[in-house]
């Protein structure tokens, strides 16, 4: 799986994007994302993490679609 990465100042963060939530489940399910060809396991409270912040864009993307079938 390929994410968009920024690296940070401190040399052991990344900063990751994931363009659709199939990828966050991917990585959730994996355990693991590649970033500049290097394995990065997934904590169990990264992993939560991810899920809870997918579902707050789920809830974010349904109510931003009904608005605008409301219009």
């Amino acid at each position: 799986m390929n994410c968009g990465s920024q690296e940070d100042d401190n040399e052991n963060e990344v900063i990751v994007y994931f363009s659709d939530s199939a990828m966050v489940n991917r990585a959730v399910s994996r355990g693991y994302i590649t970033v500049n060809d290097k394995d990065i396991v997934l904590s169990d409270e990264i992993k939560e993490a991810l899920k809870n912040a997918d579902q707050e864009a789920d809830q974010m993307r349904r109510k931003a679609f009904a608005s605008y079938v409301m219009q």
